[in-house]
């Protein structure tokens, strides 16, 4: 049932949707305390990009910046890592994003072909009822 299919499809969005906002919440508040482990050194993206003596409301905007670039894995590199610390970080934050939308177009795929396997499946069951209608000589 198509109807059945797309609920599934806008519930398993909402869901996944739901769980990526959580995930780009730890990433931004991870990805500010990256450079806080180091003490806010010289080479943190925080100092470089003069953060440091920033609002809360500003490092935040440029901590989701800069996840959702890497996210993304579109990384503009505006602000980008330099220390082991902030490399390690964006490593798996790329990777989960790139597992992220694999999942994401593996889910549309598999729903595309579902549908196209059941627009086959009705095509065929139309053709024997039409070949029954004929050799019935029903009109």
């Amino acid at each position: 049932n198509y109807t059945q299919m797309i609920f599934f499809f806008k519930q398993k969005t909402a869901y996944e949707m739901l769980r990526s906002l959580v995930g780009s919440e730890m990433c931004i508040r991870d990805r500010y305390y990256t450079a806080k482990i180091e003490d806010l050194g010289p080479e943190t993206w925080v100092v470089r990009a003069h953060y440091e003596d920033e609002s809360v409301a500003r490092n935040y905007l440029a901590t989701m910046y800069f996840c959702f670039t890497t996210l993304t894995t579109v990384g503009y590199g505006d602000i980008n890592a330099r220390t082991p610390i902030e490399r390690v970080f964006c490593i798996f934050w790329t990777l989960f994003g790139v597992g992220f939308y694999s999942f994401a177009i593996g889910l549309l795929l598999s729903i595309v072909q579902n549908m196209d396997i059941k627009a086959n499946v009705l095509s065929k069951k139309v053709a024997i009822m039409n070949e029954f209608c004929k050799e019935m000589k029903i009109t």
